[in-house]
């Protein structure tokens, strides 16, 4: 994530991090794939039905390593 201003982050295609909140033991890491989302790429011939999540850092699920986002928990249930 690259800090665009003070008070707003973009993300851009291929980034790739680990995060953590000082003080509180809680680390991660993020990939962001080449349509500038979260996670791995997308197969978009698989003919896979799709759902997108919109919002901010809950949507992204800052603090969560990649197996513990919303969306991956979503996938589960729904496999």
């Amino acid at each position: 994530m690259l800090l665009d201003n003070p008070r707003e982050y973009r993300l851009h295609s291929g980034a790739t991090g680990q995060n953590r909140i000082p003080g509180s033991g809680v680390q991660w890491t993020y990939r962001i794939n080449a349509d500038g989302f979260r996670g791995e790429e997308f197969d978009l011939q698989s003919g896979s039905k799709r759902i997108l999540f919109v919002g901010h850092s809950y949507t992204f699920d800052w603090g969560v390593n990649p197996q513990d986002t919303l969306p991956r928990a979503l996938e589960r249930v729904l496999a």
